[in-house]
């Protein structure tokens, strides 16, 4: 059996661990602005929320974009570890 890690396995599974914490941090961005957005409904003179709609907006493509990657690489690992092993699990 190869090593999990080896032949640069594990700097690619921090990647995807990278991009799940990436996920997190736009997830809370949109969580955030979302609260501005409902505070800003409530209150009678308050601003229209442009900023608070645009981080929601830009929060969720980079959801969108980080979440993609991590699938990509996450199966690139998966698939790179199944053909070394021998196992003949590919899908490729």
């Amino acid at each position: 059996m190869p090593s999990i890690t080896g032949d640069g396995r594990g700097q690619r599974i921090a990647l995807v661990v990278m991009t799940a914490v990436g996920q997190g941090v736009a997830a809370g961005v949109i969580a955030f602005a979302t609260r501005d957005v409902f505070n800003a409904l409530r209150v009678e003179e308050a601003a229209f929320p442009l900023v608070a709609l645009f981080k929601i907006g830009l929060g969720g493509v980079a959801l969108a974009g980080l979440r993609l990657s991590e699938r990509v690489l996450a199966k690139r690992d998966g698939q790179d570890y199944a053909l070394q092993s021998g196992n003949g699990f590919s899908c490729i």
